[in-house]
């Protein structure tokens, strides 16, 4: 079982009002008393910040947006809506409480925005690996895409070491792959792989990744 932090059991509480004010935008709030079975006075309290929910109700109102949010909020691997990519991120903070994470690793090709986002809510550094590093203290693996072009990916040396747990956020699967490598040539551990796809946010354990 999973063990919950103090830092995190206050951020669930505060997530839930993020995810709120987020659902807001897409729906009136006759429609977010359907789905919450919460009176539209509680969730303007909620939503304008005069109430934070008990340790129950965010844990229930969390594993309601899991289950029905897809209803109403659409999943898109590629948007920089910051309203969509906060909640993405917070139903990815659900999935990663009790978790071992020492840094976040993305990469310029894609993610940034929501790896930041995690980070952020995981209260965690982010590393960017990128085509551009090229000095020999950096760790460096070759990406190999669909047309059999190689091109390499660098992640400053001392920025992942071996002491870390490693939370690999990306879209890409061969971009997932350099990002595995990184973290194995610098000797790290990885917690596991994040990910959103049009089904909704993803992630897999690395012992699961490996399987």
């Amino acid at each position: 079982m999973k063990r919950r932090t103090q830092y995190e059991k206050v951020e669930k509480r505060l997530a839930c009002i993020r995810l709120l004010r987020a659902l807001k935008r897409y729906m009136r709030y006759r429609e977010l008393e359907r789905i919450t079975d919460l009176s539209t006075a509680t969730l303007s309290r909620y939503v304008i910040g005069e109430l934070i929910p008990h340790q129950k109700r965010a844990d229930e109102l969390l594993a309601m947006a899991e289950r029905k949010i897809h209803n109403y909020v659409p999943f898109d691997p590629k948007t920089d809506d910051i309203n969509l990519l906060s909640i993405y991120a917070d139903l990815a903070f659900k999935k990663l409480m009790g978790l071992r994470i020492t840094k976040v690793l993305t990469s310029e090709y894609d993610n940034i925005p929501f790896a930041s986002l995690v980070a952020e809510r995981v209260s965690k550094p982010i590393v960017i690996a990128s085509s551009k590093l090229r000095a020999m203290e950096n760790i460096c693996v070759p990406i190999k895409f669909a047309s059999d072009r190689h091109e390499p990916l660098f992640v400053p040396k001392k920025a992942i070491k071996k002491s870390d747990s490693v939370l690999i956020v990306n879209d890409l699967t061969h971009v997932r792959i350099a990002l595995i490598q990184i973290c194995e040539k610098a000797g790290a551990s990885i917690t596991g792989v994040l990910w959103i796809d049009e089904g909704g946010v993803r992630f897999i354990k690395f012992e699961e990744v490996e399987g």
